[in-house]
């Protein structure tokens, strides 16, 4: 079964961004575990080194399993994926500081709630803008679209 095809109601490749998520925690939670339990590394360091791992596999996954960006500028897609897990840091603080604060509700039903929104915002920035299809198209250079004719980046 291709994942995120032919499921009806997710978007194509949802099911694969969902995999490589997942993915990209068990690296990160493996790594904290070694670093910090297995070498006795501070904590705070493990997490940071972990931390930029798991974001470098979650960055070349997405770019090439779920969105199949095989070209393109990796300089301007890196530089959007960043400022990508910065806004939906500040989006899920805004979410938990809405619900858990200012509507008064449990903590980590606010977390889980904004880890879902994040978790779709992150999805559809990602699909329209990070890795936007023929968008890192320099003009007159040909490009190969989802649907595999190739196009020039010149109108």
């Amino acid at each position: 079964m291709k994942l995120g095809h032919g499921l009806g109601i997710l978007p194509v490749g949802f099911g694969r961004y969902l995999l490589v998520g997942g993915t990209t925690f068990v690296i990160y939670f493996g790594q904290v575990a070694a670093l910090f339990s297995g070498l006795h590394v501070p904590y705070a360091v493990a997490v940071a080194i972990a931390y930029v791992i798991a974001m470098a596999f979650h960055f070349l996954a997405n770019r090439t399993y779920t969105f199949h960006v095989g070209e393109g500028r990796v300089k301007t897609q890196l530089g959007r994926y960043v400022a990508l897990v910065v806004f939906n840091c500040l989006l899920q603080l805004l979410v938990i500081y809405l619900i858990h604060d200012v509507c008064g509700q449990n903590f980590y039903v606010a977390a889980l709630l904004g880890i879902t929104i994040t978790l779709v915002a992150g999805f559809v920035l990602m699909r329209f803008w990070v890795f936007m299809p023929g968008g890192d198209a320099s003009p007159g250079r040909a490009t190969a679209p989802a649907n595999g004719r190739a196009v020039t980046g010149a109108r």
